[in-house]
């Protein structure tokens, strides 16, 4: 009888380990597809919209890096301010964000629960 409660905690912290691990990778996930949101945003102030969806997938990553450099490259001076705060530093968070999630999933013993959770590299 003494190690049944010592089993249940152990089991209750992994079940809590795998909520917290799942939870932060999803918070990651929501955080770059918000990027992603505010970048097509400041593109479209910019005149240049981007004609899709935000998903968290390589074509979109791929995308957005080419319409940013095509809008840098037109930039013209008044617009400078807006680019600077609407799209160069969402798209700067997006990036971090990116390579924090993608080290996680990496990462032992989190490697471990995003297997089990379905969470892949990007």
């Amino acid at each position: 009888m003494g190690y049944i409660p010592l089993i249940i905690i152990l089991g209750a912290v992994v079940a809590l380990f795998f909520m917290v691990v799942n939870n932060t990778l999803n918070a990651k996930k929501n955080a770059i597809l918000q990027f992603q949101h505010s970048i097509f945003e400041g593109m479209a102030k910019l005149g240049n919209p981007i004609n899709t969806k935000p998903e968290i997938d390589l074509k979109t990553f791929g995308l957005i890096e080419e319409e940013y450099r095509k809008t840098k490259a037109n930039l013209r001076d008044e617009h400078n301010r807006i680019f600077e705060i609407e799209v160069k530093l969402p798209l700067q968070s997006l990036k971090l964000t990116k390579s924090h999630y993608n080290k996680l999933v990496v990462k032992k013993p989190y490697s471990f629960v995003a297997s089990l959770m379905g969470h892949k590299t990007i």
